[in-house]
């Protein structure tokens, strides 16, 4: 079972964790979709897909 953060230390660290974790994820696909296909769009449409879903979650961290 696991708990719920009760400080906002940990809820901030749960929140970068999980930004970082998508960046990184989403770009090293798309870096590597990018190489093989020779189409840098595939990197930008990765980051910003990663960015988005980072913010979402972010977002609900904040919100619990």
């Amino acid at each position: 079972m696991i708990k719920k953060p009760e400080s906002n230390l940990q809820k901030a660290i749960i929140a970068g964790s999980s930004m970082t974790g998508y960046l990184f994820t989403f770009g090293l696909i798309s870096y590597m979709l990018s190489k093989k296909f020779d189409n840098n769009l595939y990197l930008i449409a990765g980051l910003i897909l990663g960015a988005v879903l980072g913010l979402y979650e972010v977002f609900r961290q904040i919100k619990k």
